[in-house]
């Protein structure tokens, strides 16, 4: 019989062991993944934004590109003819020239900008004629 020296078990287990772990569902890839970029895509920037005309007493001796600097002016429009304005969108986009005889060919509308704007003071207090681009 037998000698030890603790206490004897009739059916002895064997150490327990781990199964062994299933194989990886996704076979690496043998590619090696792109460095960074030094020079980051830069964020989106927000939607242009449509500029908004400005409705004021703009002024006739500027081409009807500005409103008139007196907030007096822009109150009504009595207020700005007496300003020598008109109320109307800034800037205005010329459509047409004025001249006084033959065409507008040649002519620097910055040289008359109170007929140059609009065909109605072209026609009225300039005495021209109104010719459309």
């Amino acid at each position: 019989s037998p000698t030890s020296s603790g206490p004897m078990t009739s059916d002895p287990t064997t150490s327990p062991t781990r199964n062994p772990t299933n194989e990886p569902s996704v076979q690496p890839t043998n590619i090696p993944t792109k460095s960074p970029s030094n020079n980051p895509t830069p964020e989106p920037t927000n939607e242009p934004t449509t500029a908004q005309p400005t409705v004021c007493c703009a002024d006739r001796h500027t081409g009807y590109q500005v409103c008139n600097s007196n907030p007096w002016c822009s109150e009504n429009a009595q207020n700005c003819g007496n300003c020598g304005g008109t109320i109307m969108s800034v800037p205005l986009e010329r459509t047409g020239c004025c001249s006084w005889g033959g065409d507008c060919s040649g002519y620097d509308p910055t040289n008359n900008y109170g007929c140059q704007y609009l065909q109605s003071d072209c026609e009225g207090s300039c005495w021209g004629t109104w010719h459309s681009f």
